[in-house]
């Protein structure tokens, strides 16, 4: 592949990573993951 053509490869990855990223955020993703940290840490130290 050319140097041009991995670039632009590059950036469309990027792109389309930022779309998945925010895409996953507004569908609750990020709160679930959140809330599974919050309670894997809170058994961690003995809390939950």
């Amino acid at each position: 592949m050319s140097g041009r053509g991995a670039a632009v490869l590059r950036i469309c990855l990027l792109a389309l990573s930022g779309v998945l990223l925010i895409l996953g955020v507004l569908n609750g993703g990020a709160r679930d993951v959140f809330a599974k940290a919050a309670a894997v840490c809170s058994e961690c130290i003995g809390l939950g």
